[in-house]
């Protein structure tokens, strides 16, 4: 428990540090020396926290996305939730399009969507009491893919929207299939 608090605290010191860095230069051009010199901490502990820089950005998205879906079936609405996550990656903005422009790897577009697609595919198994057919998988999984592709967009501002107005948009793009799932628990307004 301790050591999990200690690497989450590191992740946290990293990313400042990258941040910090991604004004004098671009993501593909920063290196982990660059990050782990402005962090004051060691290589071993860079390493020890993440893979590399794209690790870095998407165990700080998966941090994002995991505290505010976790709300979802429990205290808030999956609309208020989606809200929530754009209202938290609103200051993150910068960060996230750098990483998903990025030429090199785009694995946090992949990351993204396995992860909100783990995420739903679970949610709506729980809740229904059994898997997802072959249909429903297949809308989920177009879905998911939408929904990252317009995180993308609005990341890297070839789309404005407030994170009100992305979180109804991504609801009311839900397929009927699905938000009959949202709906049964209370989950869709």
């Amino acid at each position: 428990m301790l050591e999990q608090k200690k690497k989450q605290d590191n992740l946290t010191i990293f990313i400042q540090a990258m941040k910090q860095k991604l004004y004098k230069t671009s993501f593909e051009k920063l290196s982990v020396g660059e990050i782990v010199k402005e962090s004051g901490l060691s290589r071993q502990t860079f390493y020890r926290t993440c893979e590399n820089k794209y690790d870095l950005v998407n165990k700080y998205l998966k941090k994002i996305i995991i505290e505010t879906y976790s709300t979802i079936g429990t205290e808030s609405t999956f609309r208020k939730s989606l809200e929530n996550k754009f209202r938290k990656m609103l200051p993150e903005r910068e960060l996230l399009a750098v990483a998903f422009q990025s030429k090199e790897y785009d694995g946090l577009y992949q990351f993204t969507h396995r992860l909100i697609l783990d995420f739903h595919k679970n949610f709506i198994e729980k809740q229904e009491k059994r898997p997802l057919d072959a249909e429903e998988k297949h809308l989920l999984d177009m879905y998911c893919e939408a929904s990252v592709y317009m995180t993308m967009k609005w990341a890297t501002k070839e789309m404005e929207a407030t994170p009100q107005q992305m979180s109804r948009l991504l609801v009311d793009a839900m397929p009927l299939k699905l938000q009959k799932v949202y709906k049964t628990v209370g989950q869709t307004e």
